[in-house]
Formats: structure tokens, sequence, C-alpha cells
């Protein structure tokens, strides 16, 4: 303990305007603690709460992609269907024409 008091008395002759007193550089040392104490469980909250902020953000990103990707696939889905039902209307608008001349074509028919 003696050591240490010799330190104190040290520093406090050294800047005896911020330390009239070996009792004021206690205080300080007192404060400076909490202060770093406090910090210290502020930093570790914010630590805690940026983890659960980042695993939301990743599984708000995972849950649009997912989304996007569904509808990508009814997109393709509903794209076959548009390009079946448009070759099936081809088909028969190409049967109906062949019909037709066919018809128009014999003349006994007339």
């Amino acid at each position: 303990f003696l050591k240490y008091q010799k330190y104190l008395e040290i520093v406090q002759e050294v800047v005896p305007e911020d330390y009239p007193e070996i009792n004021d550089l206690l205080k300080r040392y007192k404060t400076l603690r909490d202060a770093n104490k406090d910090l210290t469980t502020r930093q570790q909250l914010h630590e805690n709460l940026n983890e659960s902020k980042r695993s939301e953000f990743v599984n708000y990103t995972k849950e649009q992609t997912n989304g996007i990707l569904n509808a990508n696939n009814k997109i393709a889905f509903l794209q076959k269907a548009l390009e079946t039902s448009e070759t099936d209307t081809i088909r028969v608008q190409n049967d109906l024409d062949a019909q037709v001349r066919s018809t128009y074509s014999n003349p006994s028919i007339l």
C-alpha cells in the first residue's frame, strides 16, 4: 500500500492544480472507473442490439429473396401457360384457315 501511496503523492506533486489532495486523485479514479463500467455496459448492450438487428435483417433478406423467387416461379409458370395458349390459338387459327381454303377452293360446294 505504501508503494501506491508514494505514487499518488508523486502524481499530486506533478499536477497540484488538478489534484490539490490525494483524496481528489482517488475521487477522480473512482469517477473514471464508474464511467468506464457504464461505457462497457452500454457497449455490451449496443453490441447485443446490433446483433439482434443484424439477425432480423438476415431473416428479412431471406424472406424477401424467397418471395422474389416465388414470384419469378409464378411468372415463369404464367409465361409458359401464355405461350401454350398462343400456340393453341395459332394451331386452331391455322386449322380454321385451312378449312376455309378447302371449302372455297372446292367449286362443287359453291
